[in-house]
């Protein structure tokens, strides 16, 4: 049994995401028989929670199991939940993304913003994972969120 968003439309189509989604997606989050269990359910409607990056990712075409979002979630899943703290930080990341992406989203340079995000924020952040440099590459992600926070939403 699968996903009670899941519809067949020549393709895998996720209803609560409102889009299709790849075979590898489907794989990934969809063959779930509880929606409890399933990331895209339960994080956002199209990230999976990783909300600046998808966004990003979005921005360029990509699909939602790229390169850059399966490494950032895997960062996210594996090292940073084990961190002390990590679990508050994750929550407050989820606290404050969504609202920067809607904010960008309004906004008719999107899409530079977005460019200017990927070039500053994740290609860095995946050098340094790459590189095993997990503190810095928390750290970046973090006072980059924190900077985008300032400049976008009025808290």
């Amino acid at each position: 049994m699968s996903c009670e968003y899941l519809d067949y439309r020549g393709g895998y189509y996720c209803k609560k995401a409102n889009k299709s989604i790849s075979s590898g997606t489907y794989d990934k989050y969809c063959k779930w028989s509880d929606t409890r269990n399933c990331t895209l359910f339960n994080e956002s409607s199209s990230s999976g929670g990783c909300f600046l990056t998808s966004a990003c990712t979005n921005a360029r075409g990509l699909d939602d199991d790229c390169y850059e979002l399966t490494t950032l979630r895997s960062f996210r899943d594996t090292w940073l939940k084990s961190q002390p703290g990590g679990s508050n930080e994750i929550k407050e990341y989820y606290r404050i993304a969504p609202k920067i992406v809607e904010e960008i989203d309004s906004r008719s340079d999107k899409f530079s913003i977005y460019e200017r995000i990927y070039e500053q924020l994740v290609s860095p952040c995946l050098r340094l994972i790459e590189n095993k440099e997990y503190d810095a590459a928390f750290a970046l992600y973090k006072d980059q969120t924190l900077a985008l926070a300032a400049s976008y939403l009025r808290e």
